[in-house]
């Protein structure tokens, strides 16, 4: 009879249990710096993303490459397997609340095995970095995912995440599977595979074949997005206006104006070596640091790295923006430089005035800024900043306010489902908000609002 498996067991990350790959490295690291302590390991996992892809792609390959995957709980608390198998038998309540409050996700382990010999991470949720770190606070596109350990109710807090395939979706493909849940809380589409992914996004032609795939072009993604009743809004941060200064950073301003909402924004980039273009690359940035808005640090969700990599701002500005460029070091110690080509947000029919026409209204409102901060007597440090945003936040926020003025009348006031808003304000206290039309074509003002907050 063979020895059953090791249900429980101390979390360490220098011996990592669920693979030797460069991500399963950067994933031991990452659940350190988030306090793992505990693992608790499914063996025989059903994965739903990975069986579409098993049906529609390996169960017709010659090898046996097995339906079945592995999964991994992680802990903030130190249990052993008896513990474990006590409270599973007994259903004691104070354990399992426990367990419930110290869950930091899971990661899925998938039995493809790539070029280098590595079985290949699936969809894998872990929870953050803490929201406030030494007086700058993290923002992170994130929901909610209920998962069952055995019969126990557990949930985490974050954004899907795996690797890239190379049998059913490279780069671009797990971007768009990666934002298709926080699409799928907000606009209420269907989530799909990598598989039906590159499927769908390879009935706009190309000249390579569809599968093994060699990589989504721009209008695949839009192609891919269609399907789904999604508009594609393409930006060029390279964006010409006269009125653009040191003091604007247009690759942050997207972040924060979109993740606002909860949308996440994808980003392609030129991927040099001794300033060569070798590769073109697709990313998803899935959350940012900022002290009073001024952003620091961008985190990415990076098929070929793992969930939320952090990004550093350069001191040279190059285009628009701080991150517009970066660098790494690859596994043979090589640096490769990143250079950001387009920002690409997937955005519902209805939100029509797109990111540029509003802008160019923001950097106008910028620079009155100075003019209204001495007219008014509002504090010195006053920030202008963009986001999105619907009725139904945008109210409750309004709610929420203490010092509105005409505070019913505001909120009497009918408004469109999706807004742009331009805040004056000083790190999380409002000052005043413009509001815009996001249904309209044209930047068109309907109201504004007065905090009081002077």
């Amino acid at each position: 009879m063979p020895t059953p498996p090791i249900l429980v067991f101390n979390f360490d990350s220098r011996q990592c249990r669920f693979g030797k790959s460069a991500v399963c490295s950067y994933l031991c690291d990452y659940l350190d710096d988030i306090k793992a302590k505990t693992c608790v390991y499914e063996k025989d996992y059903i994965d739903k993303d990975y069986l579409i892809d098993y049906s529609k792609f390996y169960a017709r390959s010659f090898q046996d490459h097995g339906r079945k995957t592995e999964r991994f709980h992680f802990f903030s608390n130190n249990f052993t397997e008896e513990q474990f198998k006590t409270a599973l038998a007994s259903g004691d309540k104070k354990f399992i609340t426990s367990l419930q409050k110290k869950y930091l996700g899971f990661i899925v382990i998938k039995p493809i095995i790539d070029r280098r010999g590595h079985k290949l991470v699936g969809r894998t949720v872990l929870g953050t970095y803490p929201e406030h770190d030494n007086g700058d606070v993290r923002k992170f596109i994130k929901n909610d995912y209920t998962v069952s350990l055995f019969g126990i109710p557990l949930k985490v807090e974050g954004l899907p995440y795996q690797q890239k395939d190379e049998g059913v979706g490279l780069c671009a493909t797990i971007t768009c599977w990666s934002s298709l849940f926080p699409l799928m809380n907000l606009f209420g589409i269907q989530t799909s595979s990598p598989f039906e992914i590159t499927e769908r996004s390879t009935t706009f032609p190309d000249d390579s074949r569809n599968f093994p795939p060699e990589g989504l072009t721009l209008q695949q993604m839009k192609t891919y997005f269609s399907s789904e009743g999604l508009e594609t809004e393409f930006i060029d941060p390279k964006i010409e206006d006269p009125t653009i200064t040191e003091k604007d950073d247009i690759v942050a301003d997207v972040i924060k104006a979109y993740n606002h909402l909860g949308l996440p924004v994808i980003a392609t980039l030129n991927v040099k070596k001794q300033d060569v273009i070798t590769d073109f690359h697709a990313i998803l940035i899935s959350g940012y640091r900022h002290k009073n808005w001024d952003v620091k640090e961008l985190y990415i969700h990076d098929d070929n790295i793992g969930p939320y990599h952090h990004i550093m701002q350069t001191e040279e500005r190059k285009h628009n923006s701080r991150f517009s460029q970066w660098s790494e070091t690859d596994s043979a110690g090589a640096q490769v430089d990143y250079e950001l080509d387009r920002l690409i947000v997937p955005v519902y029919p209805k939100i029509r005035l797109c990111f540029t026409g509003i802008y160019r209204v923001l950097l106008r409102y910028r620079r009155g800024t100075d003019t209204l901060v001495a007219a008014r007597n509002l504090p010195q440090g006053s920030r202008t900043e963009l986001f999105l945003t619907n009725i139904r936040s945008y109210k409750e926020y309004l709610f929420n306010q203490g010092k509105i003025e005409n505070k019913d009348t505001k909120l009497l006031h009918p408004m469109p489902r999706f807004m742009w808003i331009i805040r004056i304000h000083i790190e999380d206290m409002p000052i005043f908000d413009y509001c815009f039309d996001a249904t309209n074509v044209y930047p068109t003002p309907f109201t504004d609002i007065d905090f009081g907050n002077r």
